[in-house]
């Protein structure tokens, strides 16, 4: 649920382009477990939740499909490297992986690690 709110009218000056403020609530149902989040966005956006809710869930999007491609395809959460600059090496490795396949046309991550896997030519392929 979006809802969006003027500010108030005793703002400091320094927010004077704060237009709205925006409270999403979030619910659902991951690993069996119910849960429900709680977000706050300042926005120089006019108060119309239609407008901010379609930008909210675009930028929520994209974020979402990244990270979740990240976690449940490549395990990033589960990763034993944490010394050093390794994770966020591997991160960056990932993260142009994934976009080297969806480059390549692949809207699957898991069907293009299947059809690249122990094919050198393929992989080779993606140089040029």
């Amino acid at each position: 649920m979006v809802e969006v709110f003027t500010p108030p009218p005793d703002i400091h000056p320094s927010w004077q382009k704060v237009l709205s403020v925006i409270r999403v609530t979030r619910s659902g149902v991951r690993d069996g477990i119910a849960f429900s989040t709680l977000s706050y966005y300042i926005s120089s956006l006019t108060p119309t939740s239609t407008r901010i809710a379609k930008v909210i869930r675009q930028h929520w999007h994209i974020e979402n499909r990244l990270h979740w491609v990240k976690d449940v395809i490549f395990n990033e959460d589960q990763s034993k490297q944490r010394a050093g600059k390794t994770p966020i090496n591997l991160s960056i490795i990932r993260t142009w992986v994934l976009s080297i396949f969806r480059n390549n046309g692949f809207e699957s991550m898991k069907g293009a690690i299947d059809y690249f896997a122990h094919n050198l030519p393929a992989i080779l392929s993606l140089l040029s």
